[in-house]
């Protein structure tokens, strides 16, 4: 009896693909885009501000950087998928991210004129259970399935999804191109000394980390509106205590 209902699911389960469409998986690439100038400060020019000691008054990175897509998507939000009767196989299955997880994607598919991302979930999963199906515009998650043996299924599929909110998005990083030069610099007001202004420079690496070598403490004349430069930069006090500095960058050499 056990060996007839092997065979009896088997039977369904070979019936219900055969009703399937078959269809490879269309690679889904990185996509590099163009370097691109990145300019980024906590100031705004000819604008006054008011910091404290110990707080950058100037803060700023210049670099060239590119967007890398990677063939991942990315959940929005924890979230759970189910299905029972998969397309009419007796298969039920049961999917599980978290927020922030990277979930790869096998490859694309396309079903009446529309592409479809199949995603492996759990992550590096072979697809059995059937890879769930993502809209590239929208991210939505689709009551479709792909299956492990290379079938399409455009039936009822995953059919509860919670919460219906999440997306899967694709997944972008940075790539700094160090090799054309990387500013990553700040000035810190340090209080007075006297009548003295003291102000600290500081240099980091592209990933933010401190260039002890690049340290360096300045020194300026307190006195009415006077002008602050230090290298490209040129800065308007206002006024200087104990407690903050009122300040306005006047110019900083960057587009």
């Amino acid at each position: 009896m056990k060996n007839i209902a092997k065979l009896a699911i088997i039977s369904s389960v070979s019936v219900s693909l055969a009703a399937c469409a078959t269809s490879g998986l269309a690679p889904v690439p990185t996509i590099s885009g163009d370097p691109q100038r990145v300019v980024e400060r906590n100031y705004k020019l000819n604008s006054t501000t008011q910091k404290y000691v110990g707080e950058s008054i100037v803060k700023v990175k210049d670099y060239y950087a590119k967007k890398v897509t990677k063939p991942v998507v990315i959940a929005t939000e924890d979230f759970t998928m189910s299905g029972s009767n998969l397309n009419g196989t007796g298969m039920s299955a049961t999917l599980r991210a978290t927020k922030g997880e990277e979930l790869a994607i096998a490859g694309s598919v396309t079903h009446e004129g529309r592409d479809y991302y199949v995603v492996r979930l759990p992550a590096n999963s072979p697809c059995n259970p059937p890879c769930p199906l993502v809209d590239p515009a929208s991210g939505q998650l689709i009551s479709k399935a792909w299956f492990y043996t290379g079938y399409f299924t455009p039936g009822d599929g995953y059919t509860e999804i919670t919460p219906p909110t999440v997306r899967l998005l694709r997944g972008e990083s940075e790539s700094v191109e160090s090799s054309r030069g990387y500013l990553n610099q700040e000035l810190v007001y340090s209080g007075l000394s006297g009548s003295t202004i003291r102000l600290a420079y500081r240099e980091y690496t592209p990933d933010d980390m401190a260039r002890p070598s690049f340290f360096q403490d300045l020194t300026y004349d307190q006195g009415v509106d006077i002008i602050v430069r230090f290298k490209n930069i040129r800065i308007k006090v206002h006024q200087a205590t104990n407690e903050s500095i009122s300040y306005t960058v006047l110019e900083d050499g960057l587009p």
